[in-house]
């Protein structure tokens, strides 16, 4: 595991090699006497930790496929369910930073021929996660190189990709929470109801409130994206909220998706009431499929933080 603390040790996070798996952001919350005293990051108790298997709660990658939005049979690809490898760590005075890289196929030591067969496709490109952390926010950003500078014999495969970072944030009560700025500045939304045979909506912008279901692919955001997380299910005097940033040219979509309590109850990798601590917002380019240049580079970031607002009246 990696575990970085920002310079002045006001946040730190956690990411497994097993998929460059982020599995905690601690931040400071004003006024508080402990450090690291809010997790931003929601991982089930029941969560597995095993090779081949992917990890239930945290910051799962989807590469090189979102669901099923591309050739692979693997929902969601397969960069979450492999081991990378940490290729630099950096401590500056302002943030720290770490850098991991996904290995390829000769190193491969899981049992699934699937997923071998996957990797041994994929070997062309050279994929990063780098994390940045500062006492304020965290940085993940998504990078893919052409290794092979236009050689690849499957390049037309391997070139054009989806991803998600497929976020897991912890609230106290999805009950007592609403999502904020998905609109995106829009009068109206639309987005891909995957609980409704994947019918395309069209909404009035106004907050999102769950009470049942829900799995949606947000459609054409323009920038600036900041979906934020209104989390009141703490004391009166304050709200919790979780910010997430990321720009359009990179990441047009965004997923909100929360399992309810029916399936919840089926999930071997989860408690029955975990639904009710966790939302997931998710960052990424699902809708038009990317279409990576030969000898280029591709890079997407999501930025995370949190901001406590007083509620008490002078």
């Amino acid at each position: 595991m990696l575990r970085i603390t920002s310079p002045n040790g006001k946040s730190q996070c956690d990411v497994h090699l097993h998929g460059a798996h982020l599995t905690s952001y601690r931040c400071t919350s004003p006024n508080s006497s402990e450090a690291l005293n809010d997790e931003v990051i929601f991982v089930s108790e029941k969560a597995i930790f095993a090779t081949d298997k992917a990890i239930r709660g945290g910051v799962p990658i989807c590469f090189p496929q979102f669901s099923d939005k591309g050739p692979l049979s693997m929902s969601h690809g397969f960069a979450r369910n492999v081991l990378w490898e940490v290729v630099d760590q950096k401590i500056g005075s302002l943030e720290s930073v770490g850098t991991l890289k996904m290995i390829k196929s000769g190193a491969y030591r899981g049992q699934n021929k699937d997923i071998a067969k996957m990797m041994a496709d994929y070997d062309g490109l050279d994929v990063f996660l780098i994390v940045s952390l500062t006492d304020n926010h965290l940085d993940m950003s998504l990078k893919v190189v052409d290794a092979t500078n236009g050689q690849s014999t499957n390049w037309d495969v391997i070139s054009s990709f989806t991803f998600a970072f497929h976020n897991y944030f912890r609230i106290g009560d999805i009950r007592k929470a609403h999502i904020d700025g998905v609109h995106n500045n829009h009068h109206h939304v639309q987005y891909v109801d995957k609980i409704n045979k994947s019918a395309t909506i069209i909404a009035p912008s106004e907050p999102i409130v769950i009470s049942e279901e829900v799995d949606r692919v947000y459609l054409d955001m323009l920038d600036d994206i900041r979906s934020v997380i209104v989390d009141e299910s703490g004391d009166s005097h304050t709200t919790r909220e979780i910010h997430i940033d990321q720009q359009a040219n990179t990441a047009q979509n965004v997923v909100v998706w929360n399992l309810w309590q029916e399936k919840c109850k089926k999930m071997a990798d989860m408690k029955p009431e975990d639904y009710e601590k966790f939302v997931c917002v998710e960052v990424g380019q699902i809708q038009t499929p990317i279409k990576l240049e030969k000898g280029g580079e591709f890079v997407a970031t999501q930025r995370i933080y949190s901001a406590y607002k007083n509620n008490s009246k002078l």
